[in-house]
């Protein structure tokens, strides 16, 4: 008995055991399985956000997926930063397109339209998966990290590269269409040069079509479609009563450039000039700016020789409106893939087309742009390629920021994306290799002075003197001639002011011992906030060696981009923590209603000053509701509260009790009490 039981209970553990051993199987497959569709799902989006110009790089489009115009990523953002590094009200991010690529139709030898592909709306045929139309099988950074950066390591290339290819998947079904399909790999590369100051404003996108399939395609077309929205960013702010998607678009064709490009104009459903869209409301040291100061377009830098046996030949162009209220676009309506090749073939087939500039429609409506290229037709095995780049035009941001600057300076914009779109034009033409500038130090580091005095001290060590440039030898390869170092007290895209010009080796700044520059900022003023930035440069050069037919009045300097070595977090000026509670102070106080510090968006805050690090900081109503509690451990002795309580509202105006609890190792578990006032 008490042996059959034993042999029962032995058979309950096996199969518990075993039991357990499915479902940690179970558990394990399904966890692989949801780490790879993480994995898929971030494979999928690719991010340019190094230098200037931002750019997202889907599987087979560029920029978000589109939403109805509402921005849900990078698009030509520029200068780009994410919106969370900027308290306050800013609109949008500085995109400038909602979303592009290009859709591609042919028709078989029958006449018959063979198939047409979306890669610049919702592109939702290309995934990893082997269920997918078009199956991915490269999608990633060329380039690890900023190892190409200044042509280190590749020529030929930009100093960031991503290469993306797909192809037709023979064992596709078609659940819910008609069998339509083209037998086409596409192959796309995307190159972009961040550490210029000069050429890191556009981007190239360089494609390669081949027809995998057995039958040629006839009559090819590609259409590029860009859903350009200029004055994404303000669009919020000047016309808070209007739905998503800048109405104030116009877009422009350069023919002797191949060069489609667009900028913010009037809104013609309100009253006023409002070109460039300036925001004057910014507080008493914020006193506005233009929004949407830059121009942005699409440069055709190549196309394959077409039917005619021409090439760079742009077969057609048009726009399209969109409706104002619905998620409308230039197929919408369509359904067949007889209509939409019929788009591709003349965009002036597309819904609500405009194909002209006396359109009504400009200056009131969403606007869609559309090239066509070809036709082509292509035997089997063969390859067509045809070659973008995304450009940016605008003038410098403190430009921008600057009260007095008229329209007629913000619209030399124009000038300088004509001069960018002809650089994006000669790097193409001289096989993706360009002059490039000195090794910026890949980073710096940033501390205050002390506590009895207030100073930013910025260091880096000499390692960028240690890279030669790639393009030259001997003691001229080693071309760096010096550092800048700039400031901004607004924003971390600037507007930039010099504080410094650093000779390579300067006796002042420069620790033979140590192998480290460091330089003192002691023009800042206690309780602001500051940016900073370091660039390399050279001092130009006689010829270029791989071809100085193109640079025949020699190589001008270059500087480093102060995007690729700049703070993103704000640097407030101060004393070192202090272990005194004693002398702990308010500023201001009272504060009244736009009398505080006076970095942008700053002027809600109030400053602590004089108190240690680490501490706690309570805020409390006179009544002994805790309003905030703010952990400070940052080696400055001054702390900011943005008079937003913990509940994420703005606090009224009152008398309010401040305890300050220091956690400092010599004045540990002391604490001072004190009471300052807000009139708002």
């Amino acid at each position: 008995m008490i042996e059959q039981m034993m042999k029962t209970h032995q058979n309950k553990n096996r199969i518990k055991h075993f039991l357990k051993g499915i479902y940690t199987l179970f558990f394990f497959y399904n966890l692989l399985l949801f780490l790879n569709l993480r994995l898929n799902a971030q494979e999928k989006i690719l991010f340019l956000k190094e230098g200037r110009l931002w750019e997202t790089v889907n599987l087979a489009k560029t920029g978000p997926m589109f939403a109805n115009w509402t921005r849900s990523g990078y698009g030509m953002d520029y200068p780009g930063f994410d919106t969370e590094w900027i308290a306050g009200h800013v609109g949008e991010g500085p995109s400038h397109h909602v979303g592009g690529g290009f859709w591609i139709g042919a028709l078989d030898s029958s006449g018959n339209v063979m198939g047409r592909e979306d890669y610049a709306l919702y592109a939702g045929s290309v995934g990893f998966e082997t269920t997918s139309k078009y199956i991915a099988t490269k999608h990633g950074f060329i380039t690890d990290g900023r190892e190409n950066f200044y042509n280190q390591r590749w020529d030929g290339m930009g100093e960031i590269a991503i290469e993306t290819e797909y192809a037709w998947n023979p064992d596709y079904l078609f659940p819910y269409e008609r069998k339509s399909y083209l037998p086409i790999k596409v192959n796309r590369k995307v190159h972009q040069w961040p550490t210029h100051e000069r050429d890191q404003d556009y981007i190239i996108f360089d494609y390669t079509v081949t027809n995998v399939g057995d039958s040629a395609m006839f009559k090819t077309h590609v259409m590029f479609l860009y859903g350009f929205s200029i004055n994404a960013r303000g669009w919020s702010i000047l016309f808070p009563n209007y739905n998503a998607g800048s109405r104030n678009t116009r877009m422009l064709w350069d023919r002797n450039r191949r060069l489609m490009y667009g900028y913010a104009t009037d809104f013609k459903a309100v009253e006023g000039n409002d070109s460039y869209d300036f925001w004057a409301d910014g507080g008493p040291n914020r006193q506005g700016e233009y929004l949407a100061p830059a121009y942005a377009g699409i440069q055709f830098l190549y196309v394959s020789p077409d039917s005619s046996g021409e090439a760079n030949r742009i077969h057609n162009y048009a726009w399209a409106s969109s409706h104002p209220t619905q998620s409308s676009h230039p197929f919408t309506n369509k359904g067949t893939v007889e209509e939409d090749y019929a788009v591709l073939k003349n965009p002036a087939n597309a819904t609500d087309a405009i194909t002209s500039l006396g359109d009504e429609r400009w200056g009131n409506a969403k606007i869609w742009t559309m090239v066509s290229l070809g036709p082509w037709d292509i035997a089997p095995g063969d390859s067509i390629r045809f070659t973008i780049a995304e450009v940016i035009g605008s003038v410098p941001y403190e430009e921008a920021v600057d009260p007095n600057a008229t329209t007629s300076d913000i619209a030399r914009g124009r000038q300088i994306l004509m001069d960018n779109a002809d650089a994006a034009q000669a790097n193409f033409d001289a096989g993706l290799n360009i002059p490039m500038p000195p090794a910026a130090p890949d980073a710096f580091e940033l501390d205050y002075l002390g506590e009895d005095a207030i100073g930013a001290v910025l260091s880096w060590d000499h390692t960028g003197e240690m890279l030669p440039d790639a393009d030259y030898t001997g003691d001229e390869a080693y071309d760096l001639a010096g550092y800048r170092v700039y400031r901004s007290n607004y924003l971390p895209i600037g507007p930039w002011i010099l504080i410094a010009d650093i000779p390579k080796g300067d006796p002042e700044t420069f620790d033979s011992f140590e192998q480290k520059y460091s330089f003192i900022d002691t023009s800042v003023v206690n309780g602001e906030a500051y940016y900073y930035a370091v660039t390399a440069y050279d001092t130009g050069h006689a010829v270029w060696p791989p071809d100085p037919a193109l640079y025949p009045n020699g190589v001008p300097p270059l500087e480093t981009s102060k995007y690729i070595n700049r703070t993103e977090t704000p640097f407030r000026a101060g004393y070192g923590a202090s272990e005194d509670l004693e002398n702990v102070l308010v500023v201001p106080n009272p504060f009244i209603l736009s009398s505080g510090l006076t970095q942008t968006a700053d002027s809600d805050n109030i400053q602590f000053r004089n108190i240690p690090s680490p501490c706690t900081i309570r805020i409390y109503t006179v009544r002994g509701d805790l309003v905030k509690t703010i952990e400070h451990t940052e080696s400055i002795g001054s702390a900011v509260w943005d008079q937003v309580s913990e509940y994420g509202q703005f606090v009224e105006s009152g008398v309010f009790i401040y305890h300050i609890t220091s956690h400092a190792p010599d004045s540990r578990g002391k604490v001072t009490i004190g009471k300052f006032s807000i009139i708002r």
